[in-house]
């Protein structure tokens, strides 16, 4: 079982920053997670929360421009990177797994990974899913999961209308029978968020694949 690093190390460091990515990195996280949101000039930034608040004020991420979110600390002195910031950092090291928060990002991270010497460990995520499906169209190389907040009744058509190979699924709303009907069908299982260590026990002995944790290193010798 894989234990993906969620936000990176966001138990330790402020989520979605370099800090938190090098500190997965350094516990030997299996994979991280980041999410994406686009900014007012188009760069594609890390960030969950499409609210910032800003000199005081509350504002959406997309109505910044990359240069005034990053005058923003996170904590830390961490500021808000940008996705080719967290790739260069990350150097092939490690998978990385963006989460799309944002519709019409996929053209925007086609451009961004395309032109990288090194793609092989980059993967996507969302519960976007017609981002999913377009992502598959421009990057077909590319591994891609879908989030799901609810167990649908099939789950064979909204994958098959994405072409994911995996799901993450919400840590309430699984059993093993679930995991069992998904690897029938060739599907990974990602579950999210586990933070406890006897979760991560008990869904790694029902074989799912991966879990994201904000605390990875508490993780660690689990699966």
């Amino acid at each position: 079982m894989q234990i993906i690093a969620h936000r990176g190390a966001s138990a330790e460091c402020p989520e979605n920053t370099l800090a938190a990515v090098d500190r997965a990195i350094e516990i030997g996280a299996d994979a991280i997670e980041i999410d994406l949101l686009i900014s007012r000039d188009r760069r594609l930034v890390v960030r969950h929360d499409d609210l910032i608040e800003k000199d005081g004020a509350w504002c959406y991420v997309g109505e910044l421009t990359l240069a005034e979110l990053r005058t923003i600390d996170l904590g830390d002195g961490e500021r808000i990177p940008d996705l080719v910031s967290v790739l260069d950092r990350v150097g092939g090291r490690c998978p990385l797994i963006v989460d799309i928060k944002s519709f019409g990002t996929a053209p925007l991270l086609a451009e961004v990974v395309d032109g990288r010497e090194d793609r092989s460990g980059i993967r996507a995520t969302s519960f976007l899913h017609s981002e999913i499906a377009e992502l598959g169209r421009l990057c077909p190389w590319m591994d891609r999961s879908i989030n799901l907040a609810a167990v649908p009744l099939r789950f064979d058509a909204i994958l098959e209308g994405t072409g994911a190979t995996a799901a993450g699924l919400f840590r309430g709303y699984l059993n093993e029978e679930i995991v069992r009907d998904l690897h029938a069908g060739g599907v990974r299982v990602l579950v999210y968020p586990v933070n406890l260590k006897r979760e991560a026990v008990k869904f790694s002995s029902w074989g799912v694949d991966g879990i994201y944790t904000d605390d990875p290193r508490a993780m660690s010798g689990v699966g």
